[in-house]
């Protein structure tokens, strides 16, 4: 019977032990989960809602291009040269001033991306880059080449932005992906046809347009992995593409610049 008894008592003990192990073994494993999810959670940018909504404000930049179309170089270079020193003033305010950075998030914290949100290393946010680079790109290149360049900054980035959010399935490079970059092109040679066709561009400048479209979407493609911001990348690649081309084609009495703009 003692026999019987003491049997009955190792049984319990190391049924008792294997559950403490396994309980052990279930909590760690919960804590690695829990883990794993802050991580992800503390990782996650912007929802999609919140991209929408940034790429709506984004679409009123457009102006840009077709205000540029209306009047004359200088007139559109020093007039965006003061947007963009009162834009880069709110930015740099905003992470400075208490008072501005409370205003600023409370209105647009939700759509500015996680590097926008560091208080500790500053950065400039997509808006400060797109002023900079619509000022510089204005003041270096050929007028029509400029106002292609922004439009598809634009259209070309709301496009790769939303469809590679929401379909995006195949990775390239870093954070980007092929259905992403291919509605960059497709985009960007879009708007290549439509200046062709509005304003009676001749064929050099489809055929250069389109080539310099593929580069630029390269470019874009790219930006992340060598931390240069796409609002910049994309305006220079594709209007410093086309100037190049020019530049050797005037050397055969050629050009691509006969629009009316």
């Amino acid at each position: 019977m003692q026999i019987y008894e003491n049997q009955d008592k190792n049984i319990l003990n190391d049924y008792s032990e294997n559950s403490l192990e396994l309980n052990n073994s279930n909590t760690a494993e919960e804590s690695k989960n829990l883990s794993l999810s802050g991580t992800k959670k503390k990782n996650k940018d912007i929802s999609y809602n919140d991209e929408l909504r940034r790429k709506l404000i984004h679409l009123f930049s457009l102006n840009i291009s077709l205000v540029y179309i209306q009047i004359d170089k200088w007139t559109a270079f020093w007039l965006m040269l003061l947007i963009a020193v009162i834009t880069v003033s709110i930015d740099v305010l905003s992470k400075k001033v208490e008072p501005v950075q409370k205003f600023f998030y409370k209105y647009f914290g939700s759509i500015l991306r996680k590097h926008e949100r560091k208080k500790k290393k500053f950065r400039l946010n997509g808006a400060s880059w797109l002023v900079i680079s619509a000022t510089l790109t204005i003041l270096i290149f050929p007028k029509l080449f400029a106002c292609v360049a922004l439009s598809i900054l634009i259209v070309s980035d709301i496009a790769s932005a939303l469809i590679g959010r929401k379909w995006g399935r195949t990775p390239i490079f870093k954070k980007k992906t092929i259905e992403g970059s291919a509605a960059f092109f497709i985009t960007a040679a879009a708007t290549v046809v439509v200046y062709f066709l509005t304003f009676h561009l001749n064929n050099y400048f489809l055929l250069y347009g389109l080539i310099a479209a593929l580069f630029t979407t390269f470019g874009e493609a790219i930006s992340k992995m060598i931390k240069v911001d796409d609002n910049l990348i994309v305006p220079i690649f594709f209007a410093g593409f086309l100037w190049i081309v020019e530049l050797i084609l005037n050397t055969y009495n050629l050009t691509m610049l006969t629009a009316l703009i």
